[in-house]
């Protein structure tokens, strides 16, 4: 097998190795964002209903001492949708790539070892 031959193999595992990691890395980022995002939110919609419970309880202490007659129940914010983040479909996809460039440079490595071990049978005879 030829030294150019050898540094792209190199260089393409390298790639496919580095792209696996990256993958990796970008899920693991998502799931740590989402779970920041996620426990900030409940620290909101926290905060706001208990806002919205003192001035609620505020409203009807007001209410009973300047009328005899009552409102209805307050309803609470509705939360937001939680975002999407990163495409699961995308991390996956990367991920097979990744695996078929090893796969494809496995298998040239080897094609080309059986080439050159038999270029150098073939000389022997």
């Amino acid at each position: 097998m030829s030294k150019l031959a050898r540094a792209l193999a190199l260089a393409a595992m390298l790639a496919t190795m580095s792209l696996a990691g990256m993958t990796a890395a970008q899920a693991q980022a998502t799931d740590q964002a989402r779970q920041i995002e996620k426990a900030w939110r409940q620290h909101q919609v926290t905060a706001q209903r208990q806002s919205t419970a003192d001035a609620t309880r505020a409203a009807l202490a007001e209410e009973r001492h300047y009328s005899t007659w009552g409102y209805g129940g307050a309803s609470a914010p509705a939360t937001p949708a939680e975002p999407s983040g990163q495409p699961t479909w995308l991390v996956i996809a990367l991920a097979v790539l990744a695996a078929v460039l090893a796969l494809v440079t496995g298998i040239a490595l080897l094609a080309a070892h059986r080439a050159t071990r038999d270029q150098h049978a073939g000389q022997t005879a």
